[in-house]
């Protein structure tokens, strides 16, 4: 008596695994859905660090998330600083996969600053540039072979004092966008609503704007440049030596500088000598 016979024993014994089993499934379920759910606000101390040096290998490309400050600048070595709040520094992330630098916060973390979080990266080259955050992008006095910067939220971009052989800009998020420098290739494509300043030289550009957005080049001074305006924006430009125009629907080019070489304006839009 007390002894289950063989066969009752081994059903029970698969029943209290099965138990174990859902009851470890269920637990599993609700951690995630809670991971998703629960988001910390962790408010700034507002004692600001002095910038730490982050140990990292080498990158050529960056994506940067959230609403941080990034700084690029020249260098002889690569480093990459991280400047915070003393109790928000830990939330802060910078890695280095497959030469590519991460910069976001932490996941499941609001971080509310009282002073700017900031990251410096000094470097001798770069070759792309990724903006997914609602940040600041500064890039200051870089001289490089070339770089694509791509910029996919509403955020602030200033460019100046730079030399770049091949430069190719996207803005897709209504974001503002300044940008002063030297180049011999220089594509630069607007999508929406965003408004941009072009100063500078540049051997051949290529300004393309989509949707409502302005583009403000009429201190850019290139020698073959070529302007696309596809819905109702508004570009200002410099012609020198070979201008060609592409406009398809109300959209206006506004000009200065020689008469265009090709033009071709389909629908309602407006070439407009300034």
């Amino acid at each position: 008596m007390g002894i289950y016979p063989p066969l009752l024993y081994i059903c029970h014994q698969l029943i209290i695994r099965k138990v174990r089993i859902i009851l470890l499934s269920i637990v599993l379920l609700l951690f995630t859905s809670c991971e998703r759910i629960l988001n910390f606000e962790i408010i700034g101390d507002g004692k600001y660090s002095e910038p730490v040096l982050q140990k990292l290998s080498s990158f050529s490309r960056i994506d940067f998330y959230d609403d941080f400050e990034l700084e690029i600048r020249q260098a002889e070595q690569q480093q990459v600083y991280v400047q915070a709040e003393s109790n928000l520094l830990r939330f802060v992330t910078t890695e280095v996969s497959d030469e590519q630098l991460l910069i976001q916060r932490l996941p499941n973390y609001t971080l509310v600053p009282r002073h700017p979080i900031k990251i410096v990266i000094e470097t001798p080259d770069l070759k792309e540039i990724s903006i997914y955050g609602k940040g600041k992008l500064l890039i200051d006095t870089l001289g490089v072979q070339s770089l694509s910067l791509n910029v996919y939220s509403r955020s602030n971009v200033k460019i100046q004092a730079v030399r770049i052989q091949d430069f190719k800009l996207l803005s897709n998020s209504g974001g503002e966008i300044d940008i002063e420098g030297e180049f011999s290739s220089l594509n630069f494509r607007q999508a929406g609503s965003g408004s941009s300043q072009i100063r500078g030289l540049a051997e051949d550009a290529l300004l393309v704007q989509e949707g409502s957005g302005i583009i403000k080049a009429r201190d850019l001074y290139p020698d073959y440049l070529t302007v696309s305006l596809f819905g109702s924006g508004l570009v200002y430009c410099r012609a020198l030596d070979y201008f060609s125009v592409l406009i398809e629907d109300n959209g206006r080019i506004l000009y200065t500088g020689s008469e265009p070489d090709s033009k071709d304006i389909k629908g309602e839009g407006r070439l407009i000598r300034n």
